[in-house]
C-alpha cells in the first residue's frame, strides 16, 4: 500500500488517479496535519502499516499560499517544515521510503541559467525558507527520501494560474501579466505520472536519499503562458473577451512575498538517472493542451 498525504491538493488528486486502489490518501478528515501531534501522526501511520504492507509514503501536503505565508508564518512552517520532518522520522522507524515535493523557490532565482540541484540555495520569503527547511528536516530524519523540486504547478481543477487566466479572460478585454519571471509551467498530472514511473525504481534499487529537479521542456514567462492559454482556448472555440495581454515588470505588480525571476530548472540529473523511466520530457505547451482538453469549463464560474 502507498500512503498519499494531502489528498485535496493538485498533485495529490492526480496521484490518487495514477495509483488507484494501490494507494490510500489522507486529507484533513483522516488526519489534520495542521493540528495533529507528532504522536498522533506516528500512531496513525503505524496503524496503517500494521494492517497493510506499507511500501511508500508520498508527502504531497504543503502550505502553498506564498503571500499569506508572510503573515501566517507558523502555519507555513508547520506544514512545510515540521510535518516533513515528522513524516521522515516515522518512515525511518518503519523502514519505508518517502517521496516529497519541493519547489524552485529554494534557489536564488537570479540570473538566466537553468538552476541545477547544485545551484546556490538562497530562498527569499517565508514560504521559500520553510520549504527548504522542510527538505532539510526530512533528510536529517534519517528516512530514505526522494525529493522532487517542481515549479509553476497548475491543473484542470483547483485554484491556479491557468484557471485564473481563463476566468479573467471571459470577463475582461485587457489583462496585465508579469513578463520578467521565467519558468516551465508543469501540470500536476505530469508530476503524478513521473512520480508513478520513478517510484518503483526508487523502491526497488534501495537508493540513498536524492534530490531531483523535475520540469517539462522549454521556458516561458507568465505573460507568454497567458497568451498561450488564450490561444488554445480560441482554438477550442471557447468564448473569450480578452483582446490584449499587456506585459509588465514584476516591479509593477508588487506582492507581499518576493517571486524568483528565474525559475528555470536544469533537469539533466533526472534525465541521466531516471530518463529511461520517464521517457522524453514533453514541452510544457503539450501538457497545457492536454489539461485544457480535460477542463470542465462550467467549473470556471
Amino acid at each position: 500500500m502507498i500512503l498519499i498525504l494531502g489528498r485535496s491538493g493538485q498533485v495529490a488528486r492526480r496521484l490518487i488517479e495514477a495509483y488507484g486502489d494501490q494507494a490510500v490518501a489522507w486529507g484533513r478528515q483522516q488526519l489534520d496535519l495542521a493540528a495533529c501531534t507528532q504522536d498522533e501522526l506516528r500512531a496513525k501511520v503505524a496503524g496503517l502499516a500494521s494492517s497493510q504492507k506499507l511500501r511508500l509514503i508520498i508527502n504531497a501536503a504543503a502550505y502553498t499560499a506564498v503571500d499569506r505565508a508572510e503573515t501566517e508564518v507558523e502555519a507555513s512552517r508547520r506544514l512545510n517544515t515540521v510535518i516533513p520532518g515528522w513524516v521522515g522520522e516515522v518512515a525511518r522507524d518503519l523502514s519505508v521510503p518517502v517521496i516529497h515535493y519541493s519547489t524552485d523557490y529554494v534557489y536564488s532565482g537570479e540570473g538566466v541559467e537553468a538552476q541545477s540541484e547544485a545551484s546556490p540555495l538562497r530562498p527569499a520569503g517565508v514560504y521559500a525558507m520553510t520549504k527548504l527547511d522542510g527538505e532539510r528536516a526530512l533528510l536529517e530524519s534519517g528516512a530514505r527520501a526522494l525529493i522532487l523540486r517542481v515549479a509553476w504547478v497548475y491543473d484542470a481543477e483547483g485554484a491556479n494560474f491557468m484557471r485564473t487566466m481563463l476566468r479573467l479572460g471571459r470577463d475582461r478585454t485587457e489583462l496585465r501579466v508579469v513578463s520578467d519571471q521565467i519558468g516551465a509551467p508543469t501540470a500536476a498530472r505530469r508530476i503524478a505520472e513521473w512520480t508513478a514511473r520513478v517510484a518503483p525504481w526508487w523502491m526497488r534499487e534501495n537508493h540513498a536519499s536524492l534530490i531531483l529537479n523535475m520540469a517539462p521542456q522549454g521556458f516561458v514567462s507568465w505573460h507568454g503562458f497567458a497568451e498561450q492559454i488564450f490561444a488554445v482556448a480560441k482554438e477550442m472555440n471557447q468564448p473569450l473577451k480578452v483582446e490584449r495581454v499587456e506585459p509588465i515588470a514584476t516591479s509593477e505588480y508588487p506582492t507581499p512575498a518576493k517571486r524568483p525571476l528565474n525559475s528555470r530548472l536544469d533537469c539533466r540529473l533526472a534525465d541521466r538517472l531516471v530518463g529511461e523511466m520517464l521517457g522524453e520530457r514533453p514541452h510544457w505547451s503539450v501538457d497545457l493542451k492536454r489539461e485544457m482538453g480535460l477542463l470542465r469549463w462550467e467549473s470556471l464560474g
